[in-house]
C-alpha cells in the first residue's frame, strides 16, 4: 500500500509519524476559494479538493493504483459566537483581536478530513471545543509577542504557548492540532474495511 498524506503542514506529518505510518508527502496547489460560508462544508470541501487534486497529479504520472490511500485535510477556527472563521492572523493587532475574542470562552476547532482508495473518496468532520482561561491584557500581548500565532489559523497552537491558558478541551486534540486521528481510524476501518493494526504499524510488546 502507498500511503499520501497531501499536506504541507509540518503538524500533520507529525501526527501521521507518531501513529507509526509509513508514508510519503506529495502536495499540489489547490483553489481555496468557496462561497461556502458554513465551517463544517467548508472544511469538508477543502479537505476534497486537496485529495483530488494529488489523485489526479498521480493519475497523470500513471503513479495512481487501486492500492494508493491519499488522506487529506483541512482545519478552521470558529469565533466563540460561531460567526466567524479565523485564517491566520494577518498581524499584531489581528492576533490580538482573536486571543483576545477566546478569552474567558468556548471555541470549535473543526477539520475536514477526506480519504481516497480504491477508487472512492470518503469525507467527514470532526469537532473540538478549546476553553480559554479569562486572560489578562499582559497575557495576551506576551503570547502574541512570540512567533506562534502568525502561521497558524485562529492565531494560536494549543500544543505551544497558548496551552498555558488552555484549561479544558472536549473532543479529539489531535483534531484541534490538525488532524482528527480518531476519526481517520474509523474511516479507515469502517468505510474501508481496512486493518488500522497494520497501517499503524502497531508494535507487539516485548516479551
Amino acid at each position: 500500500m502507498q500511503i499520501i498524506l497531501a499536506s504541507k503542514s509540518p503538524r500533520r506529518k507529525e501526527i501521521l509519524s507518531l501513529l507509526g505510518m509509513d508514508f510519503q508527502i506529495i502536495t499540489e496547489e489547490t483553489d481555496e476559494s468557496s462561497p461556502t460560508k458554513d465551517a463544517c462544508s467548508l472544511v469538508c470541501e477543502l479537505a476534497r479538493r486537496k485529495g483530488q487534486a494529488v489523485r489526479k497529479k498521480l493519475q497523470e504520472e500513471g503513479k495512481l493504483t487501486a492500492e494508493t490511500l491519499i488522506i487529506s485535510a483541512d482545519t478552521v477556527v470558529v469565533s466563540p459566537d460561531g460567526e466567524r472563521i479565523y485564517g491566520k492572523p494577518l498581524g499584531r493587532e489581528e492576533a490580538f483581536s482573536m486571543i483576545s475574542d477566546y478569552s474567558g470562552k468556548k471555541h470549535s476547532v473543526i477539520s475536514g478530513l477526506s480519504v481516497f482508495y480504491n477508487g472512492i473518496q470518503h469525507t467527514e468532520y470532526e469537532i473540538s471545543y478549546v476553553f480559554f482561561d479569562k486572560m489578562k491584557t499582559e497575557d495576551i500581548n506576551f503570547y502574541i509577542d512570540s512567533c506562534e500565532p502568525y502561521d497558524k489559523a485562529g492565531g494560536y497552537a494549543v500544543q505551544g504557548l497558548a496551552g498555558l491558558y488552555i484549561n479544558k478541551i472536549e473532543g479529539d486534540y489531535f483534531n484541534i492540532v490538525g488532524l482528527p486521528i480518531r476519526l481517520l481510524k474509523t474511516i479507515l476501518e469502517e468505510k474501508f474495511q481496512l486493518d488500522t493494526k497494520q497501517i499503524f504499524n502497531v508494535k507487539e510488546p516485548p516479551k
